[in-house]
């Protein structure tokens, strides 16, 4: 049982302990060929705990399912590589988010050895993973001042997602959408403010698609690439383009979807310091003071 997009993580978390609660059970615990499905309990645990919050809940979980997985039982079954890179990759997103940037590194890099591996290498259903991956090593690695490392990730993520066997995988939009913005991210910083936009504005196209434009859920998303579509933008000196998308940004952060967001405010206060800039360049002294 995975956590899913619309379900209750309190809910998912409570059926999952009381399934790991039989598996440790005097019944269970003894019969060996139950370790798979007790290191994939687990990993869902895992991803439920850092959902609600509980990091380091979350990283003891994933080594709990690493442990079995690396066990005399099961090191050796090579068809289970895949669910291991699984638990690397979930393992460094919440190493990442508890700051641990070049632990949460090797946890990718990790995932991404198992999924180049001659066992996994030519498993085109794998190719979303591998994205996934390449994406959250881009992040890492931004986040630790590589820049042009990072963008080299977020290509390989580009390059999958546009792969004969991906290209036309609807489902994938949303995570396409992010590798783009991300990518505009180290783009910006590299002085190369025409790329970044392009980044942004094909992110942006991706998020009002047919197939995404009434997700709602991605509504945060959306508001972050107009914010940050309003940098570049100021910095090519389009101060009207940029206002237009502070405003589109303020408009979803305060839409019924995301009003009551108070995770979100942070990013309001960072767009309506990004909306003085531009007021003050056309000479909107009061706007932009009030934006500040």
């Amino acid at each position: 049982m995975a956590l899913s997009r619309d379900g209750d993580p309190r809910d998912a978390l409570a059926a999952y302990d009381e399934a790991l609660a039989l598996y440790e059970s005097d019944a269970l615990r003894d019969q060996r060929e139950l370790d798979p499905e007790h290191a994939g309990l687990q990993m869902n645990r895992g991803n439920a705990l850092r959902v609600l919050g509980d990091l380091d809940g979350a990283l003891a979980a994933a080594g709990a399912a690493l442990a079995l997985y690396n066990s005399d039982v099961l090191r050796d079954r090579s068809d289970l590589d895949p669910e291991r890179a699984k638990i690397q990759s979930s393992r460094g997103i919440t190493l990442r988010a508890l700051g641990d940037l070049k632990g949460a590194l090797a946890g990718y890099d990790a995932a991404m050895a198992l999924y180049e591996s001659e066992a996994l290498r030519d498993r085109r259903d794998l190719d979303p993973d591998r994205a996934k991956v390449h994406m959250y090593r881009g992040i890492a690695l931004r986040a630790l001042g590589d820049l042009k490392g990072a963008l080299g990730f977020y290509d390989a993520a580009l390059a999958l997602y546009d792969s004969e066997a991906l290209r036309d995988r609807q489902d994938l939009d949303s995570d396409r959408a992010k590798v783009q913005m991300n990518r505009g991210v180290p783009l910006r910083a590299l002085g190369d403010f025409k790329g970044a936009l392009a980044a942004y504005e094909a992110a942006l196209a991706l998020y009002d698609s047919e197939a995404l434009r009434d997700r709602r859920d991605l509504d945060s998303d959306r508001a972050k690439v107009q914010m940050n579509r309003g940098v570049p933008l100021r910095a090519l000196g389009d101060f009207k383009g940029a206002l237009a998308a502070y405003e589109a940004a303020l408009a979803l952060y305060d839409s019924e979807a995301l009003r009551d967001r108070r995770d979100l405010d942070s990013d309001r206060a960072k767009v309506q310091m990004n909306r003085g800039v531009p007021l003050r360049a056309l000479g909107d002294f009061k706007g932009a003071l009030a934006a500040y």
